[in-house]
């Protein structure tokens, strides 16, 4: 998180922890610590994860959140460790964005149920 953030010229100014409460299960505005944060947009321009799975783990939860995002005018940004560059969603992404983060999720949902199912 601090590496997009410092990559991007972004100032981070609070950070959201909710250990213990599965993104498969839980949208991200039932999330104790991230949903106070999704309440007051007006407090910054953008919400940097490390990585597309921690902030959803659902297509539905994705599609939530970018039209949260698009919404509110701020900007979701995902570290990609696996690239150079974070994924940067502006509220004006491109339809190419947009269809990146719902193919990510999509693979996020994916993993989840096969890791569910060997656990099963």
């Amino acid at each position: 998180i601090q590496l997009c953030a410092r990559q991007l010229g972004f100032t981070l100014i609070a950070e959201a922890s909710d250990l213990g409460v599965s993104a498969r299960k839980t949208s991200p505005f039932e999330r104790p610590s991230l949903s106070s944060w999704l309440q007051r947009p007006d407090e910054y321009e953008a919400i940097v994860w490390s990585h597309v799975d921690r902030a959803v783990r659902s297509v539905v939860h994705m599609s939530e959140l970018i039209e949260w995002s698009q919404q509110r005018s701020t900007t979701l940004v995902f570290g990609m460790p696996e690239e150079p560059q974070p994924l940067v969603v502006t509220p004006q992404a491109s339809g190419d964005a947009v269809r990146r983060c719902m193919r990510l999720a999509y693979a996020a949902e994916q993993e989840t149920r096969a890791i569910s199912a060997r656990l099963t």
